[in-house]
């Protein structure tokens, strides 16, 4: 990746705010008032690993890319053991690389690659529930997300491919993992999942280019005693 040869991208402003809103409201409200009931929740920070790749509408799919995420979340418990609460801020880059033919001087194709490079504000809210023996807990959840874009950059090469970037770009999140508390009230997750783009995150001549992911995370947090 040059950053030197990447550009921006125009952004297309979203029309679905009413439903940004209510996400957006209902994570963070979830996250902010965590410490007021610290009794009630485990609260934390995250961060992981994530390769992403785009699906084209009507054209093949890019090559994976590599990115990162890092936040905070919290996860208040309710009245069954075996169910709580997810919702989480982070930060997320997403990416995608592309090969693309060109006519060589010497006959033939030759290739040049180009890249994507898409950095997000993220919210996501889900149901978690889990099995627990002793201090050891599996869990699974899965919940509608949002990504907030942040900046869109491209390789020049590929600006016919992603031509507009979406503002806000909705997609649903499932995942599960290990969770292992300590007497001393620290919580350690690690879990795997997916997060399926559903609305796109950018528009092309050739449809719509949506982000499949897979995220490799790390909840370092408290829990109440």
């Amino acid at each position: 990746w040059d950053v030197h040869s990447a550009t921006p991208l125009p952004i297309r402003q979203s029309d679905m705010r009413t439903l940004t809103r209510l996400l957006v409201s209902a994570a963070a409200s979830a996250v902010l008032a965590a410490p007021a009931a610290a009794q009630l929740s485990s609260v934390g920070f995250h961060a992981g690993l994530v390769r992403s790749h785009q699906v084209r509408e009507r054209a093949a799919d890019s090559d994976a890319r590599d990115g990162f995420l890092f936040g905070v979340y919290v996860a208040p418990r309710t009245p069954k053991p075996w169910l709580d609460f997810l919702a989480e801020i982070s930060w997320v880059r997403r990416g995608a690389k592309y090969q693309l033919a060109y006519p060589a001087p010497s006959g033939g194709n030759g290739l040049v690659e180009g890249q994507v490079r898409t950095d997000y504000l993220s919210f996501a809210v889900a149901p978690s529930f889990r099995v627990s023996a002793g201090p050891l807990s599996l869990f699974t959840y899965a919940g509608p997300s949002l990504d907030y874009l942040i900046r869109p950059r491209a390789s020049e090469v590929l600006h016919s491919i992603v031509t507009t970037a979406n503002d806000q770009v909705f997609g649903a999140v499932t995942g599960g993992g290990l969770e292992v508390r300590t007497p001393g009230g620290r919580t350690f997750r690690g879990e795997a999942r997916v997060n399926w783009g559903l609305s796109a995150a950018y528009t092309s001549d050739s449809g719509d280019v949506r982000y499949r992911s897979v995220e490799l995370l790390v909840r370092l947090g408290r829990h109440p005693l």
